[in-house]
C-alpha cells in the first residue's frame, strides 16, 4: 500500500490526536488532489521545542516527554476550506490552515521523512493494520478507501 504522507515535528502530531488540534497551519496552500484523501503523519526527528513549551507553560497543557519521533504515527484527513470562514484556537493568523475533519493514531513505523508531500510504501503486515483502522475511522464520514 503506498499512501501520501507529510512530516509534522512533534508536539504537533500529539496535539492532533489527543489536544483536538483541528488545523495544520502550513505557508502553502492544501494541494486539491489532498483534500478529503487520508495522509499518513511522520514526525521527523527534531522537536518543535518552541511549541513544546507553548503547549506546556502558555496553554496549560502536559505534553509527555517521550513522544515518538522518525517515523508514521498517525493518519489526517485535510479539506480545503470552501464557503464559510471557520475559526479555531488553533489556525495561526498569516498562515494557510488546513481544517483536519477525522485523524487517528497508528502504531509507530519508523522511516524516513521529506519535506512536502511525499509516498511511503509500507510493509504488508503494517498497511493491512492501517488499511483496516483507517476503513473503520473514514466510514464514519463518508470517505472510503
Amino acid at each position: 500500500m503506498i499512501l501520501p504522507t507529510i512530516s509534522i515535528m512533534q508536539p504537533w502530531p500529539y496535539a492532533i490526536f489527543h489536544l483536538g488540534k483541528d488545523f495544520e497551519n502550513r505557508s502553502w496552500r492544501l494541494p486539491p488532489q489532498y483534500d478529503g484523501v487520508p495522509v499518513l503523519i511522520h514526525t521527523g526527528k527534531k522537536m518543535d521545542k518552541p511549541g513544546l513549551m507553548y503547549l506546556n507553560l502558555e496553554a496549560g497543557f502536559t505534553i509527555p516527554s517521550d513522544l515518538p519521533q522518525g517515523g508514521i504515527v498517525g493518519f489526517a484527513v485535510f479539506t480545503i476550506q470552501c464557503g464559510r470562514r471557520r475559526t479555531s484556537d488553533w489556525a495561526v493568523q498569516g498562515l494557510h490552515n488546513w481544517p483536519i475533519v477525522a485523524s487517528g493514531e497508528l502504531p509507530f513505523h519508523p522511516c524516513k521523512g521529506s519535506l512536502g508531500f511525499f509516498f511511503r510504501s509500507l510493509t504488508f503486515a503494517f498497511a493491512v493494520g492501517i488499511s483496516d483502522f483507517l476503513s473503520s475511522k473514514l466510514s464514519g464520514i463518508g470517505v472510503y478507501i
